[in-house]
C-alpha cells in the first residue's frame, strides 16, 4: 500500500499514531468517512478508503430530476435531531446547504374512495380511537409492556397486536384504526413488516431530540452537498471502482484485502488494520469471505438481525401542473388508510405520500413501501410500480383526474449490491445487543461499523456516523495497548431497565409520525 502523508490537524500522539497504520477502510458511506476523517485529520494515521461504487455517500445518494433543478434523494433526505450532538446535523451547518423544518403535525388523512379527508368529527373520533386503542392502561402499549414482563419468548409486533385485539375483542372499525396507526407509526419507521419486527426489541433505540429537517431539493444542496464538504481534505483517500471480495486477516502482523476493480483486474492491498463499513445486507449475503471464518457469536447476530428495505416511487409534475394537483399544496403528509380489505389484514401497499410543496415549491409527491411489500414490488417492472403508486392516489382522492407526471423515479434498494436492503431493525429471535456484537473488533485487526453497529441510533445517519469513529477508538485503543500490563478488571454492569428501553414520548402521540429513520421522515 502506498503511503498517504499525515494531515493531523490536533492531538499530540504522534509517534505512537504514525505506527498504527495503514489502515484500510471498506465503504465510503457515513460510517466509512468518519472513520478516515478521524483516523486522517484528527489523528495523522495513514488510512485509505476502498469504495466498490464510482461515488461516495453509500445509501446517501442525491440525483438531479430531468428539469435540471429539482434535486432528489434516492435514500435519505431528512437529518434526524436538530442539535449539536447530532454530527449529521453539524456537518450539514458546515457545509451551509439549506434546511427547513419538517412537520408532522400537517398532514391529510385519507380513505379510499371517501369523497373527503378527515372532518373535524372523523378527526375526534380518530384520536379517539388513539386513545383507546394505543394508550393508557388498557392500550396496546400497555399490553405489550405487560406480556413482555411476563413471557420469555418473544413474538412478532403483528402476532402481539393480533392477540390484543382479540382479547379486547375489537370491532372491524377498531382492527382497522390499530393496523393504521401501526402501518404509520412502526412499519414505515423501521422499513420493516409487523410480521418481522420484535416484540421485545423493536423500539430499543433512541430518538435524537430537536426535531427534524429536510435537506431542500436544491442542486447546490442536498447529502450530495454535505458530503463533498464533508470530505474536502481527505477525498484524495477514497479509491472508488473498488468490490472488496475478501478478507484475510490469518497473518499476524497485516491483514490482505482482495478487491475487483470495474474493469474486472483483481488486485490486493494489505494494512495492519481494516474498517469493515459495508451494509448489513452485504454481510448477510457473505459477499466478503473472511479468513478465518468470522467468530459465531457475531456471524449470529448479522444473521438474525433485520435487514429492512424502503422503497421511494417519486413523482416529478411541471411547475404548471400544480394547481391541478388534488390535494392540498400547504400539507407535508398525506396518509392513506386501506379499505375495503379483510380488517384482519395490516394496510399493504403505498400508504404514506411525502408532498415537497410546502417545503421547496415544487410540485413533487414521494412515495412510501416497506418491508416484505418493498420486497415483493421490486419483482414488478418500472411501469407496474409506477402504475400502482399512481393508483392508490387515485383511490384516495376519488379517482379524481391527476396529471400525468413528467418523470418517475424508483428505488430498489433490496436489489442493490452494494447494499441489498435500507437499513437494520430488531428482528424476532434477535436482540439490541445484536447491534454491539457486531461492532466488536476481531484479533485486534478487523473492525466494523455501520448503522447496524449502533446501539442508539441504528438505521441512522449519524448511526452510521458515530459508529465510524467508534471503530476508530477501539481500533487506537488496541494498538496503544500493546502488550501492556492489564490493570484490575472494572465491574461494568449496571443496572437493567427491562426489556425496552423507556420510551421517549411515546410512539403515538396525536397521530405525529414519529420516524427517526434515516431514509424519510418516517427511518
Amino acid at each position: 500500500m502506498s503511503p498517504v502523508g499525515n494531515q493531523k490537524k490536533n492531538g499530540d500522539n504522534d509517534n505512537n499514531n504514525n505506527t498504527i497504520g495503514p489502515v484500510v477502510i471498506i465503504g465510503a458511506g457515513w460510517a466509512g468517512l468518519s472513520a478516515a476523517k478521524d483516523l486522517l485529520v484528527n489523528q495523522g494515521i495513514q488510512a485509505k478508503i476502498l469504495e466498490g461504487r464510482p461515488v461516495m455517500g453509500g445509501r446517501c445518494r442525491t440525483g438531479v430530476a430531468e428539469d435540471g433543478v429539482t434535486a432528489i434523494e434516492y435514500g435519505p433526505q431528512w437529518v434526524h435531531g436538530v442539535q449539536a450532538k447530532n454530527p449529521i446535523y453539524q456537518a450539514a451547518l458546515d457545509a451551509g446547504v439549506e434546511m427547513a423544518r419538517s412537520d408532522y403535525n400537517s398532514q391529510i388523512i385519507l380513505q379510499d374512495h371517501v369523497d373527503k379527508p378527515t372532518t373535524e368529527a372523523s378527526e375526534e373520533r380518530m384520536k379517539w380511537m388513539e386513545d383507546y386503542l394505543m394508550e393508557g392502561k388498557g392500550g396496546f402499549w400497555a399490553y405489550q409492556e405487560r406480556r413482555q414482563d411476563k413471557d420469555n419468548k418473544d413474538c412478532s409486533l403483528r402476532q402481539a397486536a393480533e392477540d390484543f385485539l382479540d382479547k379486547i375483542d375489537a370491532t372491524d372499525e377498531q382492527r382497522l384504526w390499530m393496523w393504521y396507526l401501526l402501518d404509520c407509526n412502526t412499519a414505515q419507521e423501521y422499513a420493516a413488516s409487523l410480521e418481522d419486527l420484535s416484540m421485545f426489541w423493536w423500539d430499543s433505540d433512541e430518538e435524537m431530540k430537536g426535531g427534524d429537517v429536510y435537506l431542500t431539493q436544491d442542486i447546490h444542496g442536498g447529502y450530495k452537498a454535505v458530503l463533498e464538504h464533508f470530505t474536502k481534505d481527505f477525498s484524495q483517500n477514497i479509491q472508488y471502482n473498488s468490490k472488496v471480495t475478501a478478507i484475510d486477516y490469518s497473518h499476524q502482523d497485516r491483514v490482505v484485502v482482495t478487491y475487483t476493480q470495474d474493469d474486472g483486474a483483481v488486485q490486493t492491498i494489505t494494512a495492519k488494520k481494516v474498517i469493515v463499513t459495508v451494509p448489513l445486507g452485504v454481510l448477510q449475503k457473505n459477499i466478503i469471505q473472511f479468513t478465518p471464518d468470522l467468530p459465531h457469536d457475531k456471524q449470529r447476530a448479522i444473521t438474525r438481525m433485520g435487514n429492512g428495505v424502503l422503497n421511494k416511487c417519486i413523482f416529478i409534475w411541471e411547475d404548471s401542473d400544480a394547481d391541478n394537483l388534488p390535494w392540498p399544496a400547504d400539507k407535508e403528509w398525506i396518509e392513506r388508510m386501506v379499505t375495503g380489505k379483510d380488517p384482519k389484514q395490516p394496510q399493504g401497499l403505498w400508504t404514506e405520500f411525502v408532498n415537497y410543496q410546502p417545503i421547496n415549491g415544487r410540485p413533487v409527491l414521494c412515495g412510501f413501501t416497506v418491508g416484505r411489500i418493498a420486497e415483493q414490488v421490486e419483482e414488478l417492472s418500472d411501469q407496474e410500480i409506477r402504475d400502482s403508486a399512481f393508483d392508490a392516489l387515485k383511490k384516495m382522492f376519488c379517482d379524481t383526474e391527476i396529471p400525468e407526471p413528467k418523470q418517475v423515479i424508483i428505488t430498489r434498494w433490496g436489489d442493490d449490491e452494494f447494499t441489498y436492503g435500507s437499513y437494520s431493525f430488531n428482528a424476532v429471535g434477535g436482540n439490541q445487543s445484536d447491534h454491539s456484537r457486531i461492532a466488536e473488533g476481531v484479533n485486534k485487526k478487523l473492525y466494523f461499523a455501520g448503522e447496524h453497529c449502533h446501539l442508539q441510533y441504528f438505521g441512522t445517519c449519524q448511526g452510521a456516523y458515530m459508529s465510524g469513529t467508534n471503530a476508530v477508538k477501539q481500533l487506537v485503543r488496541d494498538a496503544n495497548k500493546g502488550g501492556a500490563k492489564k490493570g484490575k478488571k472494572k465491574n461494568n454492569n449496571k443496572n437493567k431497565k427491562g426489556l425496552l428501553q423507556e420510551r421517549l414520548g411515546g410512539c403515538c402521540q396525536g397521530l405525529v409520525t414519529y420516524l427517526r429513520g434515516a431514509w424519510r421522515g418516517c427511518k
